[in-house]
């Protein structure tokens, strides 16, 4: 078997080989997304059934996941056995680290998946690698979806993986300041929130990111939210219950201390209404929060790494956009 997995390859041969086949809870979302069954089909089979996404991307992600996963741990628990004894919904989680040789910062990735499932095979394993080649170690966060999502699971989830990341600095070989969080569709709500402080990482006593890097986010809980996300955050007792909507939309929770945010979504985007991130991007705007805002003339959602897209290239200028919110002041001048 070539060491390099194709397009053709079917995903349950790819999650059998030996050195992913003990972490296939990790890596396949798709036992909890709306019952669709994916295993049996090739990654060019699932591309073309859901439309937006790009077998290459897939296979060039898995592949890179593979051959560290040869060389080096890569899968890391971020609860305790103790923590799971109290609450056995935290095994449903795990972080996955893509470290580069040289110290670095790094970026901690949450795929999409409307709360449902979380989608790394497209959002969060291409994106790794292209974020290596920049020079940058990358972590991808499996965070409690579905039955297990009710808030504030996923938030618990990403304060543990940074919390988790910050006690392991000398393994991971990185520097901790100016961090950046990036996260797609729901995994975007996500992330977004916890650059919040009520919600985020002021509420859990951890250091404030340098950058979000938002990809088609789910932002508001109000009537122009994706339902679906909204229903599993909320729970569907709740999805009503306006004090947890506001709560939790993120355009409603914005201060001028929101750290500096790298914003994409295609204008017709048939999932997240564009009125998401235009939101976001207004109230960034009205707190003087450094913002860019890139839309793409499409109806997609799900695009992750974008090749082959009007939107390709969006991962490296998202890093500069990084880069350059912690270059000194003096550097910035020149």
């Amino acid at each position: 078997m070539s060491n390099n997995i194709t397009e053709n390859e079917k995903l349950s041969d790819i999650l059998t080989r030996p050195e992913l086949k003990e972490h296939k809870r990790e890596i396949n979302f798709v036992e909890d997304s709306d019952g669709m069954q994916f295993s049996d089909m090739s990654l060019q089979g699932i591309a073309k059934m859901v439309g937006t996404w790009n077998a290459e991307s897939m296979a060039e992600g898995l592949s890179y996941l593979s051959k560290k996963s040869k060389w080096e741990n890569v899968f890391f628990d971020i609860w305790t056995e103790a923590d799971i004894r109290q609450d056995s919904s935290k095994e449903n989680t795990s972080l996955m680290a893509f470290t580069v040789k040289k110290k670095s910062k790094f970026v901690l990735i949450c795929a999409g998946g409307g709360y449902a499932s979380v989608a790394s095979m497209v959002e969060g394993f291409p994106i790794a690698k292209r974020i290596n080649e920049l020079g940058y170690t990358a972590f991808v966060l499996k965070y409690r979806t579905g039955k297990h999502a009710l808030a504030p699971n996923p938030l618990d989830d990403i304060a543990q993986a940074v919390r988790f990341i910050l006690n392991n600095t000398e393994r991971f070989n990185i520097d901790t300041k100016d961090y950046a969080v990036a996260g797609f569709s729901a995994g975007g709500h996500l992330a977004a929130s916890f650059g919040l402080e009520h919600i985020g990482y002021q509420h859990y006593g951890l250091p404030k990111p340098g950058t979000m890097i938002l990809a088609y986010p789910v932002i508001t809980m109000t009537d122009k939210t994706h339902w679906d996300s909204r229903k599993n955050l909320l729970g569907e007792k709740n999805v009503h219950n306006q004090e947890l909507i506001n709560k939790y939309s993120i355009e409603l929770n914005i201060t001028s201390s929101y750290p500096p945010s790298f914003v994409w979504q295609c204008n017709q985007d048939n999932i997240v209404p564009l009125e998401n991130t235009q939101m976001l991007v207004k109230r960034l705007k009205e707190e003087n929060v450094p913002c860019a805002y890139e839309v793409f003339q499409s109806n997609a959602h799900g695009w992750g790494m974008g090749k082959g897209t009007d939107a390709e290239g969006w991962v490296d200028r998202a890093i500069d956009f990084w880069k350059d919110s912690f270059k000194p002041a003096l550097e910035k001048d020149i």
